[in-house]
Parts: C-alpha cells; structure tokens; sequence
C-alpha cells in the first residue's frame, strides 16, 4: 500500500459480497505469518470487514497482486546474523488492557532474558511492518532484513 494511500470507509461507495471480501481478508491474514511485508496494508484492509466497498476490495486485489509478483521471494536468516526480531511500541499502543504485562517484561529485562536496546529512528528496520513506507525506503528494508529472491 503506498505511503500516502488513504481507505475510508467510504459510506457513498458501492458495497461488495461481505463473505468474499472476508474470505480473501482471511487468507492475507494468514499469508502475513511468511510475509511481513503485507502486514500493514492488510491490517488496514481488514479494519474495513464491516462494509466493504469497491474502493476497498480493489485494494485487497492490489495486494494479491503484489503477492503473486513476489512469490519468489523470501526471508534468509544466516547463523552468524545478529538480527534482533522483537519489537515494542513503547506506550504499549495505549492499550490499558495490556498494562500487566509490563511488569512481566521488566521481569525479564531484569532476569537478563530480555534485552533492550534503543534504535535511532533512521535505524529501525520494524517500519516494514508497521507503517507505510515510499518504494525507495520499502526496497531498502527489504534488503536490510535479509528479504532474497529464491531460486
């Protein structure tokens, strides 16, 4: 989804099949587990489930057309690679449900199993899986986090 794409509910637009729309939400859901690069734009196409429109059924087209384009692509993680794989939203995305565990991560940070680290912004490679990102910044994450054309 590019970085200044923008889905709105969209209440003038024409609806779509709800279970048809919901079923290809499902499957990009579960690709997102092998495909952290669709992460984002499918969490915001699925917020839409309640009342598809056209607009937003495009957009979930789009996406599988990125997939299909993409299939050879994949994730190589080598031994000898220092990749972190955690991260944390430092207000916890205000959700107050979540404030328990707080007090189990600090657990951990103190046990040592767990260590924090601060990542200037320019250095945060999560942005491929939270936030919309231009083509250069994408393409370059992409090469940061080990993302390889499979043969």
């Amino acid at each position: 989804m590019a970085a200044n794409a923008k889905l709105t509910n969209d209440p003038l637009g024409e609806s779509v099949d709800h279970t048809l729309y919901r079923s290809m939400i499902g499957c990009l859901l579960y690709l997102t587990a092998s495909r952290p690069d669709i992460a984002f734009s499918v969490g915001v196409c699925s917020r839409l489930h309640l009342n598809p429109k056209v607009s937003h059924l495009n957009a979930v087209k789009r996406i599988i057309k990125y997939v299909s384009g993409t299939c050879d692509y994949g994730l190589f993680y080598r031994k000898e690679s220092n990749l972190s794989l955690g991260f944390s939203d430092s207000d916890w995305a205000g959700n107050a449900d979540e404030a328990p565990l707080v007090g189990v991560f600090m657990d951990l940070v103190e046990r040592k199993i767990v260590v924090l680290e601060y990542i200037p912004t320019e250095c945060q490679n999560a942005d491929i899986f939270t936030k919309p990102l231009d083509r250069s910044k994408f393409e370059t994450l992409h090469q940061v986090i080990g993302v390889i054309l499979c043969p």
